[in-house]
């Protein structure tokens, strides 16, 4: 049986050293990831209740799944983070799952931020465009 990096008995960096005042900064990066996951899953259902109101939009729809993503994802780095501040095993693997799921949250948000100067960009030359026929 192949043995996993990062877990008790592959033997590596399973357990890393951490003063009490680093597991405290990891434990209150947990608290605050979980803060941040609950408040987006809140703006996921929110937008889906919202699709019942008058004037609703497929835009709701995308919101609600970008919520539901950071969210779902903050809660998973935070568990992680936490493992790695209560357990003295695998602190390693909790933290490259932490980080992984923190990657994938500013991945996502990146990608948003793009699209959003896109948008931008597109708005303004069109202004530029439509300025430019009317005089």
């Amino acid at each position: 049986m192949a043995e996993v990096p990062g877990t008790p008995e592959s033997g590596g960096l399973s357990r890393i050293p951490f003063t009490v005042a680093a597991e405290n900064e990891i434990k209150t990066l947990s608290f605050w990831l979980t803060v941040v996951g609950w408040l987006n899953i809140a703006g996921a259902v929110l937008s889906l209740i919202s699709l019942a109101a008058p004037g609703r939009n497929l835009g709701l729809i995308v919101n609600a799944i970008i919520y539901a993503l950071i969210g779902a994802w903050a809660l998973q780095a935070a568990k992680a983070f936490q493992g790695v501040a209560s357990t003295d095993v695998a602190d390693q693997a909790y933290l490259v799952e932490g980080f992984t799921k923190l990657r994938s949250i500013f991945l996502l948000e990146g990608v948003l931020i793009l699209i959003g100067l896109a948008f931008i960009a597109a708005t303004l030359l069109f202004l530029v465009i439509v300025g430019v026929r009317a005089h």
